[in-house]
């Protein structure tokens, strides 16, 4: 059944009135919120067909109303203002992410961290390793006499460095071998080709146990970028999703378990997705809900970054906040990359 416009107002300002309060909203409190007269025996009657519908529920008897996962879909879906983030909000969120720099996964990582502070919820990052992702440039630059700053981009834009140690002292040669080792074997294969067997046989194909020391360094950063990680912050503020601790133990157990996690991020494909804990089947995530956002490059996708937050959250900020951060978060990988290039 379709609703009309007066159940829709009515729903919307109820769902907005608990997110504020937690508290179930009654008919007279609720006609305080509309922007249109109508009476509070109107209003029961109205809050009575959103309970059957299932869009409402009432916890106790003489309670008023709270809603529903129904309900809350049918908000976000069709009821909310996703165009609510301020202009001051956008630049809070730029100058808390301006300047962030260095390999991707450190910039995801502490992208976590500014992002739980910024909401107040546990934050989860993960990264994702596409079969069609090939190492695209590999660059050392010397940093002393035995030490280089190694690079690795990938061609999807997955980044990362490392310092590496040699025995022997950096020279032009070395290099030009180095350089020549990865043209041959790394640059333009597919990551799913560079397995730890290749690996290995490419790093004996080198010489010198310098070169050789070289090498397997780079191709270790290889082989980390190959796996999907995934990255929590803000772990305390799982007590607004739990009222005790039992419950908040499990669930940082759940959300050690990569794997899991990871298969749950992957049902979003939309640029912004919300996963009730209701519909997720699993019991450590009943009272959650998660807001999932997709990050990265050039129009490939390197991860997601989502929150995690009690049912009742304010979904009209949480969501177009998160999408605008996302998108930030895109733009800050893709100048880092192409400051590299530069």
């Amino acid at each position: 059944m379709e609703l009309n416009e007066r159940k829709r107002a009515i729903l919307a300002a109820i769902i907005r009135a608990y997110a504020e309060h937690g508290e179930p909203v009654g008919s007279k409190s609720l006609c305080d919120l509309l922007d249109f007269s109508v009476s509070s025996a109107t209003l029961r009657n109205e809050m009575s067909s959103l309970c059957e519908l299932g869009y409402l529920e009432q916890p106790h008897t003489s309670a008023g109303r709270i809603p529903t996962v129904r309900g809350y879909k049918l908000y976000i879906s069709d009821l909310m203002n996703r165009d609510t983030l301020s202009g001051e909000m956008k630049l809070i969120i730029d100058a808390m992410l301006d300047g962030i720099s260095g390999e991707t996964g450190d910039i995801t990582a502490r992208a976590g961290q500014i992002l739980s502070e910024l909401t107040g919820l546990p934050v989860i990052t993960t990264s994702v390793m596409s079969e069609h992702d090939s190492v695209k440039k590999i660059e050392v630059i010397p940093m002393g006499r035995h030490s280089v700053l190694a690079v690795v981009v990938t061609s999807k834009g997955m980044l990362k460095n490392r310092i590496c140690r040699v025995a022997d002292e950096i020279s032009p040669a070395l290099i030009e071998r180095f350089y020549t080792l990865c043209s041959t074997y790394i640059i333009g294969k597919p990551l799913s080709a560079l397995s730890p067997t290749y690996l290995q046989q490419t790093v004996a194909l080198s010489g010198s146990l310098s070169l050789m020391s070289l090498a397997a360094d780079v191709f270790g950063m290889i082989s980390d970028i190959k796996h999907s990680s995934l990255t929590l912050r803000g772990e305390s503020n799982l007590f607004r999703c739990y009222s005790r601790d039992g419950e908040v133990q499990r669930a940082m157990e759940l959300l050690s378990q990569k794997d899991v996690m990871l298969s749950l991020f992957n049902k979003v494909t939309s640029p912004v997705g919300v996963l009730f804990g209701d519909d997720t089947e699993i019991s450590e995530l009943q009272p959650a809900t998660l807001v999932i956002a997709r990050y990265g490059h050039d129009g490939h996708e390197l991860g997601k970054i989502g929150v995690i937050g009690p049912t009742r959250m304010s979904y009209d900020r949480v969501i177009p906040s998160l999408e605008y951060f996302a998108s930030k978060m895109s733009k800050v990988i893709t100048q880092n990359l192409t400051d590299l290039e530069d």
